[in-house]
């Protein structure tokens, strides 16, 4: 990791990642209360400004990774998880019952192919059809609840947890130090 401190007020953070060969960039601006990251990912965030009552750097020594992860990135369809939670809730939901054969059903659930959360849904109730169950409102509902699942992608989380393992420390030196 280097650290470049381009003037008094915004601090540039390097990480070269070996597990990956990945270079990831952080660049703090305190005045701004903004937080970029660059390099295999792109995120942006603006905290409101509070320097009467808290620093940006405390700010960024107390954030846990769930926060950051919020705030920076947005969750994204994850197919596979999507068809685990709907296996999951098709065996336990009346209409399952309904299906003809259960095993057969399952298995093809294992074949969905989608990009996006519509596409995942339209395609288990395409599915269902052809076993004979058609879903009211209310069950539609449920599997667009419970069935579809958003995670974070990879890099996302990795900057983060890069973050929270070699800049927060930094951080919190610099703070001791100030």
């Amino acid at each position: 990791m280097s650290v470049q401190k381009l003037d008094s007020r915004i601090i540039r953070y390097r990480l070269y990642d070996e597990e990956s060969s990945a270079v990831l960039y952080y660049t703090l601006d305190l005045d701004k209360y903004s937080l970029s990251i660059g390099g295999e990912i792109s995120a942006y965030y603006k905290w409101v400004e509070t320097p009467k009552t808290e620093s940006f750097i405390k700010l960024m020594v107390r954030c846990d990774s769930d926060y950051l992860m919020n705030k920076l990135f947005n969750r994204v369809f994850d197919l596979k998880k999507s068809i685990e939670a709907t296996k999951a809730l098709v065996e336990e939901e009346e209409w399952f019952y309904r299906c003809k054969d259960k095993k057969d059903f399952l298995k093809q659930m294992d074949d969905i192919e989608a990009d996006c959360e519509k596409e995942f849904v339209q395609n288990v109730i395409e599915l269902l059809a052809i076993y004979n169950v058609k879903l009211d409102g209310d069950e539609e509902f449920d599997l667009w609840c419970n069935g579809v699942e958003k995670d974070y992608k990879y890099w996302d989380r990795k900057a983060v947890d890069l973050f929270c393992e070699f800049i927060k420390p930094e951080l919190k030196k610099e703070l001791q130090n100030g």
